[in-house]
């Protein structure tokens, strides 16, 4: 990852752990990030949407060149024993972040469109049109094999997790199309239409 984003001066990897045991903290309406007041509540939420903002590209018919993150279960809560929504994301060399998801369930496909953060190295995306569900984690929690996402909508903050996939056999089997969901004590948000609704939040400080 630091050979992809080498002018980005990033050290070390940061994770960010949001829910119970996290370094990613709600309390009295501040976000603290390992005990450090960042920002409001209200404040981070809208910096996530503003990372999650993707620029019109200056050169649209020049190739890009993309980095896969890999395919991920999106698991709403401890009863979402085999997630319905599978992700897929990639990220360029500038920090844009693409991919789809598709809900197996209703065969509906999605688009997803983000950024990572060069000072923060957080990542923050959208899922199809609604722009006011806000997805964010860490580039470097991307690298694990599941990580909690922090969503944000209508003024609450839920936490997801993103499990990993295992990626198609040599022989050419299809890799499984279902995981079995760790327990996550957080509830779920179901945004307008079949696209989870969220928004997410705003830089914390990278160690």
């Amino acid at each position: 990852m630091n050979n992809w984003f080498s002018g980005y001066g990033w050290n070390s990897p940061y994770y960010y752990g949001y829910g119970p045991g996290g370094n990613v903290v709600y309390n009295n309406g501040y976000v603290y990030v390992d005990d450090v007041p960042i920002a409001t509540a209200a404040d981070y939420a809208a910096s996530a949407a503003a990372i999650a903002e993707v620029p019109t590209p200056a050169n649209p018919d020049q190739p890009v060149e993309w980095l896969p993150l890999g395919t991920f279960a999106l698991s709403e809560s401890e009863t979402d024993k085999d997630p319905s929504r599978i992700v897929q994301l990639a990220v360029d060399k500038d920090g844009i972040v693409s991919g789809s998801m598709v809900n197996k369930t209703t065969n509906q496909l999605y688009a997803i469109q983000g950024r990572v953060d060069k000072e923060t190295q957080r990542v923050a995306f959208t899922i199809g049109d609604a722009k006011d569900v806000v997805f964010e984690t860490g580039i470097y929690n991307l690298t694990q094999q599941q990580t909690p996402v922090l969503v944000h909508g209508d003024g609450r903050e839920e936490v997801y997790l993103l499990l990993r996939l295992e990626q198609p056999k040599a022989d050419g089997s299809a890799a499984p199309s279902a995981v079995t969901a760790p327990a996550t004590a957080n509830p779920t948000i179901i945004a307008p239409g079949p696209a989870p609704a969220t928004t997410v939040p705003g830089p914390a400080p990278v160690r």
